[in-house]
């Protein structure tokens, strides 16, 4: 990952304002774009099938499944182009898989950070159905933070409580650009399939 020297001369305090009201707006509770509740299904294999996912700017659920049974859902990014913020929330069905507390955000919030110094806004809030995140850069001075080839921008940690299909989605996905305009994105989640209660 790079990062640019275009100034985000279109950038206002409002619209700095703005996004990082947005951010705290995508950690509210209820959408309607929220997974549905899972549903056992014998027919399908045990793990995670990733939706298909289209090339252009994009954003994406990858899972991994660790030792102790829990699971990571990663939340990637790629060919977003030079950012001024970004930011998305991690949904599961909280019947099915518990978050825990130890999820973080990844390498592009660590980019938006450090070309941000002292004065970015940073945010990871976990919610009993997942998980919100997002980082903006602070003034019109700070330059761009490119992201281009695959990086990712968080990790949601979970339990799985019981056997079931239950779908991880990735909604309310955004991606600006300093001139106030936001990224066209292609958005994936994927359905993780379980075998039983892994507590």
């Amino acid at each position: 990952m790079g990062t640019t020297k275009a100034m985000r001369l279109g950038v206002t305090p409002l619209g700095i304002a703005a996004t990082a009201l947005w951010m705290l707006g995508a950690m509210g509770c209820g959408d309607d774009r929220a997974p549905a509740p899972g549903v056992a299904d014998a027919g399908r294999e045990p793990g995670f099938a990733a939706d298909a996912l289209a090339t252009g700017p994009r954003m994406w659920i990858a899972a991994s499944e660790a030792p102790d049974a829990t699971w990571t859902f990663e939340a990637w990014a790629a060919d977003l182009g030079a950012v001024f913020g970004l930011g998305a929330h991690i949904e599961v069905d909280g019947a099915q898989l518990e978050p825990l507390a130890d999820g973080s955000t990844g390498e592009a919030g660590d980019a938006l950070a450090a070309a941000g110094a002292a004065g970015e806004l940073a945010l990871f809030h976990l919610e009993p159905t997942g998980a919100a995140f997002g980082a903006t850069l602070p003034s019109p001075e700070t330059v761009e933070v490119s992201i281009d080839s695959p990086v990712r921008l968080a990790a949601l940690h979970c339990r799985v409580l019981s056997a079931t299909s239950a779908r991880v989605a990735l909604s309310r996905a955004f991606a600006r650009r300093s001139d106030g305009t936001y990224v066209a994105l292609g958005t994936a989640g994927g359905v993780l399939t379980t075998e039983g209660d892994a507590r």
